[in-house]
């Protein structure tokens, strides 16, 4: 009987002995390193398996993440911010309809620079550490800066067009922009650990808010001011739209409704005119105003002429 090879280091169980595969060999599988090893010897690495649960769950909790880095973040700014601006040190935090403006896109631009960072760096945000979420690229890596970046700013596209619907109905649940950057969102892998960690930092950045932040006073003042200018803003981009000329409601141009007053600068159209009637003693046919009677007071007498003899 030939004598057994001895291999320097135990064999795992399943795993193939070192050496080039005997002809007619199949695939050996290694739980180990969860590989497949054709026969060719070559090493084929398993896809990288996003988890992502209960379909319909799992869309609520993007949704609620989406407000979270979106809205609740850029609110949280623009309270830091008129706090500032009670200070003057931000001279364009003030409250007309301007200022609002300048305050609400530096807010959104902070909390979008935020949210690149946090996806960027560590893979998740405030909103997806609450609904237990975290993003990765398709095959399991980290994000990196440059990919949240552009998935950051795909996140316009998505919101105007088919971004929800993709979500929803796509195998990995990719929206255009994890499309382009090759992301997927998929439940973290620490479970209920990350919504813990969320609420710790939800409740850290709270009382930071109250301390630095003017906490309820600036919160009630950037509701006040979001209510009062952004009607204006909602009016202001409808004018294009109202601008457009439309027909007359009553057929002709400049036509006006029987029993309504035509506007201010209308010009009456020209047409011809009629006389007014002529003072007689008939009555007219268009009033009942009677035609005057003749008096019954004396006539003067005039004095006949005298004969001269």
């Amino acid at each position: 009987m030939p004598a057994q090879p001895v291999y320097a280091r135990p064999i795992p169980p399943g795993a193939a002995p070192p050496g080039p595969t005997p002809p007619g060999a199949g695939a050996a599988y290694s739980p180990a390193a969860g590989r497949v090893t054709p026969a060719s010897g070559a090493v084929a690495p398993v896809r990288f398996v996003h988890p992502f649960g209960n379909v319909g769950v799992y869309l609520l909790c993007r949704f609620g993440a989406f407000v979270i880095d979106v809205f609740a973040v850029t609110f949280l700014f623009a309270t830091f911010g008129l706090q500032m601006s009670t200070g003057g040190n931000l001279a364009f935090a003030g409250h007309d309809a301007t200022s609002f403006t300048l305050l609400m896109l530096a807010a959104l631009g902070a909390a979008a620079l935020l949210l690149v960072i946090s996806e960027g760096l560590f893979g998740t945000s405030l909103g997806k550490l609450v609904f237990g979420l975290h993003v990765r690229r398709t095959n399991g890596n980290w994000v990196g800066p440059g990919r949240a970046l552009l998935r950051t700013l795909l996140l316009v596209v998505d919101v105007l067009l088919l971004g929800p619907i993709l979500a929803a109905v796509t195998p990995r649940h990719q929206r255009v922009g994890d499309f382009f950057a090759g992301t997927v969102v998929g439940r973290s892998r620490i479970g209920w650990l990350s919504t813990l960690l969320g609420i710790a930092i939800v409740a850290l950045v709270g009382y930071a808010q109250i301390l630095y932040g003017g906490g309820v006073t600036t919160a009630l003042t950037a509701a006040a001011e979001g209510a009062t200018y952004l009607p204006q803003f909602y009016r202001a981009a409808s004018i294009p739209f109202a601008a457009v000329p439309t027909a007359s409601p009553y057929g002709l141009p400049g036509a006006v409704p029987q029993g309504a007053s035509a506007p201010p600068d209308a010009t009456p159209a020209a047409g011809p005119t009629e006389a007014p009637p002529a003072a007689t003693g008939v009555p007219s046919a268009a009033t009942d105003t009677p035609a005057i009677a003749p008096s019954d007071a004396p006539a003067e007498s005039t004095p006949a002429a005298t004969e001269t003899g």
